[in-house]
């Protein structure tokens, strides 16, 4: 196993107890309220509001108001130190960006000089800099590509709103030619 696969292995380790201390975490935060809405002196704040109702206690198994005042310091102390271990758990584990690749030497971590950061962000510059030419050359592409095609749809449209005219007019002449035979003719009939 390389120095690479333990601390991989290491970290998911560090990652599942972290999942296991979220999932405990949420536990006593659940019996934290139960207690509470079961153990809870509840007071009417407001009249139109009424008292939520209570589960009920056997009888002569109320706790005493001291009893209550303990447990929920209990249970806020347990809260605490669930906190409190899953922030160490986070704070051991390694930084996002430091993902390094396996190397060949039996060292289990490589650490990056300041310069060698740098060069690492203007090669990042560069990279995004040669992506931001390739954006620009493929909007002026598409611009030029729009340009076209909205100057043939003017043309188009130009050429069928003359056609239409065209049509238009000529109907206009045939009813306007025929309109004047149409009504002689019914003039004659009616005289016969």
């Amino acid at each position: 196993m390389t120095s690479h696969d333990e601390e991989l292995s290491r970290n998911m380790d560090r990652i599942t107890q972290l999942q296991d201390g979220i999932d405990n975490l949420v536990t006593i935060m659940y019996s934290t309220l139960s207690f509470l809405s079961r153990n809870a002196n509840f007071k009417q704040l407001n009249p139109d509001i009424p008292i939520t109702q209570a589960i009920p206690h056997p009888e002569g198994t109320i706790p005493p108001h001291e009893s209550f005042n303990q447990n929920c310091e209990e249970l806020v102390q347990d809260f605490l130190r669930k906190a409190k271990q899953i922030q160490y758990l986070i704070s051991i584990l390694p930084p996002h960006h430091n993902q390094q690749k396996p190397t060949k030497t039996t060292t289990a971590t490589t650490t990056t000089t300041e310069e060698e950061e740098q060069e690492q962000e203007q090669e990042e510059d560069q990279d995004d800099s040669e992506e931001f030419e390739r954006l620009q050359a493929d909007l002026q592409l598409a611009q030029q590509e729009y340009d076209r095609a909205l100057s043939e749809a003017e043309s188009l449209h130009a050429e069928i709103k003359n056609a239409l005219r065209l049509i238009l007019d000529h109907r206009v002449k045939l009813l306007s030619s025929s309109t004047p035979t149409t009504t002689t003719a019914s003039i004659t009939c009616k005289k016969d």
